[in-house]
């Protein structure tokens, strides 16, 4: 449509140009991560914390655990922290993790179709 004196041509509006912002796609060489969950998966492989399990925290006890181990690389394993007794529910939103852990393990087993 031929734009007239009364009827000034449309035009849309363009985006600025500029840098792209790094979204965290490797594919394309963003590597720096994103968050503390991410920068803490590139501190240490999670299926490493196994030989830590078996060679110094079964034979140093419960508190020789690193806290970045106990709280995540443990729980891709499975294990996690009961809650210490008399704790309940409600107040797991209040008290930090430490305070809920107890010195004893559940593992969860998954089963497929289980």
């Amino acid at each position: 449509m031929a734009a007239t004196p009364e009827q000034p041509a449309t035009t849309t509006p363009r985006r600025k140009a500029g840098r792209h912002r790094g979204e965290g796609q490797w594919a394309v060489g963003h590597h720096t991560p994103l968050n503390g969950n991410e920068q803490f998966k590139k501190d240490d492989d999670g299926l490493n914390v196994r030989t830590r399990i078996e060679t110094i925290y079964s034979k140093r006890g419960f508190d020789s655990i690193d806290p970045n181990d106990l709280r995540g690389r443990m729980r891709w394993w499975g294990l996690y922290t009961q809650r210490k007794p008399g704790i309940d529910g409600g107040k797991t939103a209040v008290l930090e993790p430490e305070e809920l852990d107890d010195k004893y393990f559940m593992l969860r087993v998954r089963i497929d179709g289980g």
